[in-house]
């Protein structure tokens, strides 16, 4: 039996065998994701890997090479390695029983393909590919403006719904957009000039909301909130327990020239008024905090998304953040585990590792082989993260005061989660509690301090959408 996409325990024993076998599959794709035809004998053998980064934009990029004795793929207009067409690669691991447990790597538009006597090497890159120079389509012919107020979740999905030129949309696809989005309005003007890709669009409005932007291993376009403070009470993907065959070796290695602990991002409104924000990384836990090792600060960021103090404050927040991920960086070779991805948990517990027990780290990259070999896992140290870190670090040195959830009015919605609606006391510098009626606070919403005469508040790391 074929099982896709399954994590159970049957799987984990493969996993967890010193000798398995692995299966690599490439399914050729219509326009529609529709599948045309499966290829597994003529990419048995193959050389290559699945490479994934977690960054914005394109995340996935391949390389393989596969056996074409007839010429049946040989590059061309009736190929299935032709301009803009699409393939899906999956990589699997054999049962004893004779199941195949196959894991998605990604939906790939086909890139320089070379015919060498009968063996076709390709180059892919995922969807994303399209909106950027990897492919070289969707360039700007004039300037773009999408203007402020405009809705960010209609302006995503005509890009995504424009024609090639050919009758086919980009992307006919569904997207997977978080919901709170949905509501959203673009908070500034978005200007892509002549010879502009449409990716830098799409990015730009995912970062102005501080969102993920990305196609998953399903080629589906997701747009999420960036996980910050919460890595560690996620689950794990993987365990690499105290003796186990996965773990093959650990190396860490710390850049100090490039440390940063202090960032400041400045910006300015739609009437010239400059905003300017600092914030130092002192979690207690980080071994580059500034109360250890003194100010190593980077170049002032300037953004369009620092139009108020508090964008100021959320930016300068998730660029510390990442400083502070960044600060060092550990490279784990493993055995064939096709089911991890970036951006998510894995711990190590190894006594004969000279790194702490019970270490969580957070997937930044991967890759995948699609032949022999080990697999590589670069991570950052998710302890460097503090749970209760609280962005305080504000332009004016003056005394914030914890008021109680007696200062708003706010309600509960069906979820379970807190939104505040305004606040109604008296104080002027205020550190908002991370719980009204006993819920979590997860939205403030736009109304919050209009009628207040708030000059400077402390937002808890629980808030997930303001305005």
């Amino acid at each position: 039996m074929e099982y896709f996409n399954v994590y159970n325990a049957e799987y984990v024993k493969l996993c967890k065998s010193p000798y398995v076998k692995r299966q690599i599959r490439l399914c050729i794709l219509d326009h529609y994701e529709n599948v045309i035809y499966s290829v597994t004998n003529d990419v048995e053998d193959t050389n290559g890997s699945v490479s994934i980064e977690y960054q914005q934009g394109v995340r996935r990029t391949c390389s393989l090479t596969m056996r074409d004795i007839d010429n049946q793929y040989f590059p061309s207009e009736n190929s299935p390695f032709w301009i803009l067409r699409k393939f899906k690669i999956y990589a699997g691991l054999y049962s004893p029983r004779g199941d195949i447990y196959w894991f998605s790597q990604g939906v790939f538009f086909c890139q320089e393909p070379q015919l060498n006597e009968h063996e076709l090497s390709i180059k892919g890159v995922d969807k994303f590919g399209i909106f950027t120079e990897a492919l070289n389509t969707n360039i700007n012919q004039g300037t773009i403006l999408i203007k402020n107020n405009s809705s960010a979740y209609h302006a995503v999905l005509e890009l995504l719904q424009e024609d090639l030129g050919n009758g086919l949309v980009t992307d006919p696809i569904e997207p997977y957009i978080d919901n709170m989005f949905y509501t959203k309005n673009l908070p500034y003007d978005i200007t892509i000039n002549e010879g502009g890709h449409r990716g830098d669009i799409l990015k730009e409005i995912a970062t102005c909301f501080c969102a993920d932007i990305f196609y998953d291993n399903e080629g589906h376009l997701v747009i999420t909130k960036q996980i910050d403070e919460d890595y560690r009470n996620y689950a794990p993907q993987w365990i690499f327990s105290n003796g186990s065959c996965e773990l093959l070796s650990l190396n860490t290695d710390f850049n100090y020239t490039d440390v940063v602990n202090m960032v400041t991002v400045w910006g300015s409104d739609e009437n010239g008024q400059i905003y300017r924000y600092t914030e130092k990384n002192d979690y207690p836990s980080s071994p580059i905090r500034v109360s250890l090792i003194g100010s190593k600060p980077c170049e002032p960021i300037e953004s369009a998304m620092c139009y108020n103090y508090t964008r100021c404050r959320d930016y300068a927040a998730y660029e510390i953040r990442k400083q502070a991920l960044l600060a060092t960086n550990v490279s784990i070779q493993s055995t064939f585990l096709p089911h991890l991805n970036v951006n998510q948990i894995i711990k190590v517990e190894e006594n004969d590792i000279n790194i702490d027990l019970n270490n969580t780290f957070i997937v930044q990259g991967l890759t995948i082989p699609l032949s022999s070999g080990e697999m590589q896992i670069n991570c950052c140290n998710a302890t460097y993260l503090e749970d209760n870190y609280e962005t305080s670090s504000c332009i004016a040195n003056t005394s914030l005061i914890m008021v109680s959830d007696e200062d708003f009015v706010y309600y509960i919605d069906g979820n379970e989660e807190a939104h505040a609606i305004f606040y109604r006391g008296t104080e002027t510098n205020i550190i908002i509690p991370k719980t009204l009626g006993g819920k979590a606070l997860r939205y403030i919403e736009s109304t919050a301090f209009t009628w207040s005469n708030v000059t400077e508040v402390q937002i808890p790391s629980t808030v997930i959408s303001i305005g």
